[in-house]
């Protein structure tokens, strides 16, 4: 995915590239034709392993972990442990309700769907000990 704009995101397959902030340097470089990336960023395996999971829970509210292996042609053991895989917080949110969690996958609740990133943030590594939070609350 590209994106355009001033501090735009680009996700990339093996990494992420941000736009500059500076609108004029944006618009000059845009116009000559030239891409203005200010930084970027490349993803160890593990951490693409991770994006994919990630991004289909929050997409389909749902994750089997065969199906995923076979898509990144892993195993699940590996998929697992591209994770933060946490069974005893996993089985904390099956018990409030928020998600399913069985052996073979993890499904949102209804009552979970709108705690969908709480349970992408804890399983993903990056996120531990991490207190960094990048949207704002409303």
């Amino acid at each position: 995915m590209y994106a355009l704009g001033v501090s735009g995101i680009s996700q990339l397959d093996a990494a992420y590239a941000q736009n500059t902030k500076d609108v004029a340097r944006y618009i000059q470089h845009t116009s000559e034709g030239r891409l203005c990336i200010e930084r970027g960023y490349a993803l160890q395996p593990w951490q693409r392993v991770a994006r994919e999971v990630i991004e289909s829970l929050m997409c389909n509210y749902y994750v089997a972990w065969t199906d995923m292996a076979q898509r990144l042609n892993i195993s699940a053991e590996e998929v697992k442990e591209a994770l933060n895989y946490d069974v005893p917080a996993l089985q904390q949110m099956a018990d409030d309700g928020l998600i399913t969690f069985e052996r073979t996958h993890i499904a949102l609740t209804e009552a979970g769907s709108p705690f969908v990133r709480n349970v992408a943030a804890a399983l993903d590594k990056m996120m531990i000990n991490n207190n960094n939070r990048f949207s704002k609350p409303v």
